[in-house]
């Protein structure tokens, strides 16, 4: 997932939904990408469950607890590095369209 993050990370015109590909493809097809402000990339379940943040420049991710119950610990730290590069990605863009 990371690398695939990091290939389309250098490319330009890139779509949130296009990085949300990726993440289904890893974490399975109930998951989707969703960003209400352009610094902000959320992580949510097929229940609309907020399960995990980050926000550019934080360098972290914010995670619900249950992420640990549904995911090894490398796939969580790929998850994490994955969406600090994707929002780091639109931190410039001022709305993200689908």
């Amino acid at each position: 997932m990371l690398q695939e993050v990091k290939e389309l990370y250098k490319k330009e015109n890139v779509l949130l939904s296009d990085f949300g590909n990726i993440i289904k493809k890893e974490l399975g097809e109930g998951y989707f990408l969703l960003s209400e402000h352009y610094d902000f990339i959320s992580l949510y379940d097929k229940n609309i469950n907020e399960i995990a943040y980050a926000r550019h420049n934080h360098n972290h991710m914010t995670m619900n607890s249950n992420l640990l119950n549904l995911f090894s610990i490398e796939t969580i730290k790929e998850l994490e590095e994955s969406l600090i590069l994707i929002s780091n990605y639109f931190k410039d863009i001022e709305t993200i369209y689908e």
